[in-house]
């Protein structure tokens, strides 16, 4: 019987694949010079479309006319000095930080991509 309880505590138990506590999918460097535009977001409707959130970043590809990409900011507390955030489009910033998969994707064209975002930095550009 005392097995069974030790085994019930085990701290081998897996990452999931996605979502807040999910892994981390790739990095953006400090060297990788990586600008968008930080936004605040202001429309709290219920909308099961998209996740909740209270920051985002989103920058458009530079060779493709129609791709976005949009990171979900994981740790709000790090925004606490950068100031003043507008709605969007938001204000130009460099950033770097580990994104992380969504569970589910909003409903979106194809060339748009939708991640969870944990800032290492960012600057105001």
């Amino acid at each position: 019987m005392l097995f069974i309880l030790l085994s019930g505590c085990s701290k081998d138990e897996k990452t999931p694949e996605c979502g807040r506590d999910g892994k981390i999918i790739f990095t953006i460097n400090d060297n990788d010079n990586q600008q968008g535009y930080l936004y605040k977001r202001t429309d709290y409707s219920e909308n099961n479309n998209i996740p909740n959130y209270n920051y985002g970043i989103w920058y458009a590809s530079k060779n493709c006319s129609n791709c976005i990409h949009t990171f979900f900011i994981l740790n709000d507390t790090f925004l606490n000095s950068f100031g003043d955030i507008p709605p969007y489009p938001g204000t130009l910033i460099q950033f770097s930080g580990t994104a992380k998969n969504l569970c589910v994707n909003p409903v979106a064209p194809t060339d748009y991509t939708y991640n969870y975002l944990t800032l290492t930095k960012i600057i105001r550009q």
